[in-house]
């Protein structure tokens, strides 16, 4: 665990809904894989991503810690997607990420359609820029089940794909520089 995060230290997950080890597991049984993203997404891998994403999600979220000062520039990008907003709430985690005891984010749920993912793109050039104080941190997307198949840990440089192998194949057709950042599935964590 580094600064409150469930990384790449899987073994203290124990059962929490958004800690990767839960969601990969979880993947396996819904017979998806989980993928890492071995390099970051950057400008047309990244804006393709997000263009690929409204036939995968239907939602997307980003979250804003307590304890570090959003930017002007990160509050006027959450003032455009307010429009767009499902949910903000108060949690200790969100997929990818679990918090130290007594911290806690504000969450920001929104729909995934073109004007917001117009937003999404127009706001960063890669994945891994939405982190605070500038941005918003850990751009997720989100099924219509509410599982995702995006998740970033954005201060940590790591991002995951969790897909059945159908989905990774159409993800790669539309977004063709995507492949070689995917080497392979990293199999069941727990």
């Amino acid at each position: 665990m580094v600064n409150g995060t469930m990384s790449s230290d899987l073994g203290q997950c124990r059962g929490e809904e958004s800690c990767i080890c839960y969601l990969l597991t979880r993947a396996k049984m819904n017979r998806m894989k989980s993928y890492r993203i071995a390099i970051e997404p950057v400008d047309d891998v990244y804006t393709g991503l997000l263009a690929a994403s409204p036939k995968l999600s239907s939602a997307g979220f980003l979250a804003v810690r307590a304890t570090i000062d959003l930017a002007k520039r990160g509050r006027e990008i959450l003032g455009k997607l307010r429009a767009f907003l499902i949910r903000e709430s108060r949690d200790s985690q969100w997929p990818g990420t679990v918090l130290l005891a007594n911290q806690a984010a504000t969450v920001f749920r929104f729909s995934i359609c073109p004007e917001s993912v117009e937003i999404l793109q127009r706001s960063a050039n890669r994945l891994y820029e939405w982190q605070q104080p500038d941005l918003p941190e850990d751009l997720g997307l989100l099924r219509a089940d509410g599982t995702p198949w995006l998740i970033s840990i954005t201060h940590e440089s790591e991002a995951y794909v969790i897909a059945a192998d159908q989905e990774l194949q159409w993800l790669k057709g539309e977004v063709p520089g995507l492949g070689p950042l995917i080497p392979e599935d990293i199999g069941d964590l727990t």
